[in-house]
């Protein structure tokens, strides 16, 4: 964690930074969910705004009333046991980035520096700690399709992920971005990978979580209705992702000792890792077999 503001006293904000870097980085290193006093974290960011920040006073004279709401709630937010590790940061961005200012801002080096002494148990369960997950399950997501086909909300597709877009308003975000389908270590259906909230510019900061679940942040980006930070809105049927996950994952059917027959119905990146994922765990089959049958009626192609 690097707290970089504009115009300030070097030595007094150096070591007020330091105070509070090491109280995160103690938290984030132990892995422990009750080390890291998220309310006091929050005061002392406060503090450090309130005298080295050249704009605070500008700033509260302007916002105050909305800038003072939002630090009291987030001190609330800030007593959840949720936010007793390194989720603390999220309040802490959340803080810094209503003042609007480009120049002052939280540079979050979350756990990258420190997974790789981890196992991969340990990784699993840290992992599965911080992330924020809202369950959706077939019958949920064909009533989402039915109703999400305009504005922001939908379905939207990066590289190989898959997420709903739902709107969820709260202190920290109007809308969230649910994963579906995701090709990502570390990620299950239902974590929530990207955060939306609107400011007054009526533009919205971004918030973002990497493949570690580190976060990440863009302030006044423009949204289009098929267009967010790189994430591109598909169309689909009601049903479509449900009865293509249905038809998921594929079983692979022997005509005879030489020849596999193995039906698949779409090569649409959201399934790349469903797809993988059945072909390494039948790899000795395909190997052993001279013969493959791909049949790949009704598949209309994909990435």
């Amino acid at each position: 964690m690097f707290v970089n503001l504009n115009y300030l006293n070097l030595n007094d904000t150096m070591r007020r930074i330091q105070s509070l870097f090491f109280l995160l980085l103690l938290a984030f290193f132990s892995q422990a969910q009750n080390t890291c006093d998220c309310q006091e974290n929050l005061k002392l960011l406060d503090e450090i705004l309130s005298n080295n920040y050249a704009g605070y006073q500008y700033k509260k004279k302007t916002n105050g009333i909305v800038l003072d709401k939002l630090y009291n709630e987030l001190l609330k937010e800030a007593k959840k046991e949720r936010y007793q590790n390194y989720n603390c940061a999220r309040l802490l961005d959340a803080y810094i980035t209503a003042y609007e200012d480009k120049h002052t801002n939280i540079d979050y080096l979350g756990l990258r520096h420190s997974i790789g002494k981890m196992s991969e148990k340990e990784k699993a369960a840290l992992f599965g700690i911080v992330a924020e997950n809202k369950y959706l399950d077939s019958k949920q997501l064909s009533r989402y399709l039915e109703e999400l086909q305009r504005g922001i909300e939908g379905v939207y597709v990066n590289k190989e992920d898959t997420c709903i877009v739902l709107e969820d308003r709260n202190i920290l975000h109007d809308y969230i971005g649910v994963l579906w389908n995701t090709h990502q270590k570390y990620w299950n259906r239902g974590d929530v990978k990207f955060e939306l909230k609107q400011n007054s510019k009526k533009q919205y900061d971004y918030f973002y979580y990497d493949k570690h679940h580190s976060l990440e942040s863009l302030r006044d980006i423009d949204i289009s209705i098929n267009n967010i930070a790189g994430w591109r809105k598909i169309h689909v049927k009601s049903d479509s992702l449900i009865q293509e996950e249905n038809r998921f994952p594929v079983s692979a059917q022997k005509q005879t000792d030489s020849t596999l027959y193995l039906p698949l119905q779409t090569f649409d990146r959201s399934y790349k890792a469903v797809i993988d994922n059945f072909l390494d765990s039948n790899k000795e089959k395909l190997e052993k077999t001279p013969n493959l049958i791909l049949d790949l009626r009704g598949n209309k192609g994909g990435g």
